[in-house]
């Protein structure tokens, strides 16, 4: 089994406002997750850039001190 976790659920809402390294480290520490998806706002709409790059380096730094 594969756990592919979302950074950023469209059916919910946040109670706080957190980083998105927050959200990555409690995906993959306490959720376990394989791999974490980032899409955009909304159904078809296209992914923001700059929260993939925060991604891509919240996970090369964890890679890198684990």
């Amino acid at each position: 089994m594969v756990i592919l976790a979302d950074i950023d659920v469209k059916q919910s809402a946040p109670l706080t406002e957190r980083s998105h390294a927050e959200v990555v480290s409690e995906l993959v520490e306490r959720g376990r997750a394989d791999a974490v998806v980032v899409s955009g706002a909304g159904t078809g709409e296209a992914v923001d850039t700059t929260v993939l790059e925060r991604v891509g380096d919240t996970h090369a730094r964890r890679q890198q001190y684990s």
